[in-house]
């Protein structure tokens, strides 16, 4: 197979030269042009034809694509156009089907039937080619320069018609290769489904005993599995068990240490409680301190008081007999008496007021007792 790089330089040498025989005039560089995409029509066509792909122990498809080239003249001297179709995609091995045939209706088409309509296409590819030749052989009577750019476009033409028809030689090689394949795909479909009856022969007449040997042995795969799941959850109930317990002997230290310090809480509390009274019954007893200096000193001066009383009466006494000579002084000694009785009745009630607010100092000092002897009891029950 030529190197496609030659190809293609090929090409693009036609290409220039075509572009250079323009300037020669209008309907020259008509022809050249149409000359020149005529022919990378035909490289690009050549180019792209693709070879078969081999698999190991796999089908083998292939698809051989086909240009058909019409080139068609509207009669005029201005140029020619060029009408390119393409033909769809014939496929020359189909893929096998699952019960190992190969589609009959893809495959019916010959590789010698392909590669014959192949040659007539590049024949019918040749033809217009030889009209452009001769077209722009004659115009080359018009400048030398033109004539001379005709020929070598004749021997590029001529090189290129050879190497298309080298590569319908290598074309026709590939599908006999083609054809070969198709015959070794087939047999190895044909072994293939020999082998897998033989496989559901073979897997049909399989012993029971293997059979039941191996639910045998899966049964006493799924005891064993059994047990130990017996054996786990037995493991499992235990160590539940034991978390219980700890956990119930947890909550219960959390509610000694509750109680405990609830009962520590109160004993301060009462602490802090019996610290007050203690300070109040301090209160109390200096209080009553100075009720006792203040009745102390009421209770000398009612004595005194009875005291002056009593002279008062024993002068009164002792002048009743001089009362008339001396009714000024008994009158003055009236007065004195009633003044002194009123602040004795005065003294009285003040005596009377300090009794009673000495009575109740001394219950409150008695009740302040007894509540600090039963904290001190409640205080001792807590701490034992």
């Amino acid at each position: 197979e030529p190197p496609r790089d030659s190809v293609g330089s090929d090409c693009v040498s036609s290409c220039e030269e075509g572009t250079l025989m323009g300037s020669s005039g209008e309907e020259t560089t008509l022809h050249n042009v149409s000359s020149t995409s005529y022919l990378k029509t035909l490289l690009a066509d050549a180019m792209t034809e693709q070879s078969p792909s081999h698999r190991d122990h796999s089908p083998i498809s292939s698809e051989s694509r086909s240009d058909m080239i019409k080139v068609g003249s509207s009669g005029h001297t201005s140029g020619d156009e060029l009408e390119t179709t393409t033909s769809s995609d014939i496929e020359i091995i189909s893929s096998p089907t699952p019960n190992g045939d190969s589609s009959s209706a893809t495959s019916r088409q010959s590789p010698a039937r392909l590669c014959m309509r192949g040659k007539i296409g590049l024949v019918t590819a040749a033809e217009p080619l030889k009209i452009l030749t001769t077209k722009t052989k004659g115009h080359q009577r018009e400048l030398s320069e033109v004539s001379s750019g005709g020929s070598d476009d004749g021997s590029e033409v001529d090189k290129l018609l050879k190497r298309i028809s080298e590569m319908t030689e290598i074309l026709e090689v590939r599908e006999a290769r083609l054809v070969d394949l198709s015959r070794i795909n087939s047999d190895l479909q044909e072994s293939n489904s020999e082998l897998q009856k033989q496989l559901e022969t073979r897997l049909q007449k399989q012993d029971v005993s293997e059979l039941s040997e191996e639910f045998t042995q899966r049964l006493a795969a799924l005891e064993r599995k059994f047990q130990q799941a017996i054996r786990e959850k037995e493991v499992l109930r235990k160590q539940l068990e034991q978390a219980r317990v700890a956990a119930a002997a947890a909550e219960e230290e959390a509610e000694k240490d509750q109680v405990i310090t609830d009962l520590r809480a109160e004993g301060d509390k009462l602490s802090k409680q019996q610290l007050t009274l203690n300070n109040l019954i301090k209160k109390l007893r200096a209080t009553e301190k100075e009720n006792q200096k203040v009745i102390t000193s009421l209770k000398e001066q009612l004595e005194e008081c009875n005291q002056e009383l009593d002279r008062s009466k024993r002068a009164l006494s002792a002048k009743q007999d001089v009362e008339r000579s001396q009714i000024e002084a008994v009158h003055q000694l009236t007065r004195t008496n009633q003044r002194l009785e009123a602040q004795t009745t005065a003294l009285q009630a003040q005596v009377d007021g300090l009794t009673s607010t000495v009575v109740s100092l001394q219950k409150e000092v008695t009740e302040g007792a007894e509540r600090s002897a039963q904290l001190q009891i409640q205080l001792a029950e807590a701490r034992a």
